[in-house]
């Protein structure tokens, strides 16, 4: 079917195996990398002008093992393969650096897990901004968060863990504890 994705039966087919070895070595040359291509966990095929192959490989990033999706495009008859994207899986449970803390979604996690505490505790603190923070994958995403955040005349930071489960538009506070310095 055009356009449609289809479960690779065999990851582990010799040409499946090959794609999964050049998206590795192309992702290596493009960023001056070093990994080492160990397998396909498993992939999914699309038909296009040509063959899209979205893989999961499993590579070796010195003593580390890494999970990655790779999508490359393959036109055989022309002797063409190009590596369309090559990104990092999140590994469940692993905590992940957020790159931009003021990115919208973030400071909206950060403003709710003030606002939660204040009904809590009746409190009265007004957040300010996301200093840093980190995701992790759950079923959801737990975030946490060192936030900025007036108190009256002086300004605190505090530690907050949010779980959010988009799909059910469900957010919960799990933690909200003082920096100590």
């Amino acid at each position: 079917m055009l356009g449609g994705w289809k479960p690779i039966e065999d990851p582990k087919e010799k040409h499946v195996m090959e794609i999964g070895q050049f998206a590795v070595t192309e992702y290596n040359k493009r960023s001056k990398s070093a990994l080492k291509f160990e397998s396909v966990e498993k992939g999914e095929t699309q038909v296009v002008s040509g063959t899209n192959y979205r893989l999961i490989l499993v590579v070796k990033d010195g003593p580390s093992t890494k999970k990655f999706e790779a999508v490359v495009l393959e036109k055989p008859w022309e002797h063409f393969k190009s590596l369309t994207s090559f990104k990092p899986m999140p590994m469940l449970g692993g905590w992940k650096p957020i790159e931009d803390p003021k990115e919208k979604h973030v400071m909206e996690i950060g403003q709710f897990a003030v606002t939660e505490y204040n009904k809590r505790s009746k409190g009265a603190l007004k957040f300010e901004s996301v200093e840093k923070g980190e995701t992790q994958v759950v079923s959801g995403t737990n975030y946490r968060l060192i936030l900025v955040v007036k108190d009256g005349p002086s300004t605190k930071k505090f530690e907050a863990v949010v779980w959010e489960k988009p799909w059910e538009h469900f957010k919960s506070l799990t933690s909200f504890k003082p920096m100590v310095k």
